[in-house]
């Protein structure tokens, strides 16, 4: 399963992430900051898009690249 989080750095955000990588979903955060929280890019786990909401061809990019089922 491959899983879009908008907001993926903030408190709710990164403990969702850091459940759906542990159930096995590829995760894609996608967040105006990264998270300490939410496991690294660097392992392999989570893969973080910088970026506002506000910003249409940020959100069309991360959509773009995460693929969400």
């Amino acid at each position: 399963m491959r899983v879009l989080i908008t907001g993926g750095a903030g408190s709710i955000g990164s403990r969702l992430a850091a459940n759906l990588v542990g159930s096995g979903a590829e995760v894609f955060s996608f967040d105006v900051a990264a998270s300490p929280i939410v496991p690294s890019r660097e392992f392999g786990q989570v893969v973080t898009r910088l970026g506002s909401v506000q910003d249409s061809d940020a959100v069309d990019l991360a959509f773009a690249t995460a693929k969400p089922d």
